[in-house]
């Protein structure tokens, strides 16, 4: 992050989706599907990622991350 908590230049996100993100997060936690066929990883980054604040959604394979995403959308896809 850069100056005033923006992203730093070259960042991949623009400023315009940054500053609608940030205004989502402060109304509810974002909503991130974790999609791997390791349970540990799964549980590693769920760990991480609830304590940061996110709601996890978590699917071992692929079949299994499209039903999830079938049943909720996520703001957020995480996956190898």
């Amino acid at each position: 992050m850069g100056h005033g908590g923006r992203p730093e230049r070259g960042c991949l996100m623009p400023a315009a989706d940054y500053k609608a993100l940030t205004r989502a997060t402060m109304r509810r936690p974002l909503h991130v599907l974790i999609v791997d066929d390791e349970p540990d990883v799964v549980r590693t980054l769920g760990f991480a990622l609830e304590a940061a604040g996110y709601d996890i959604l978590k699917a071992y394979d692929g079949l299994q991350g499209l039903e999830s995403i079938s049943k909720r959308k996520p703001d957020a896809i995480v996956l190898d």
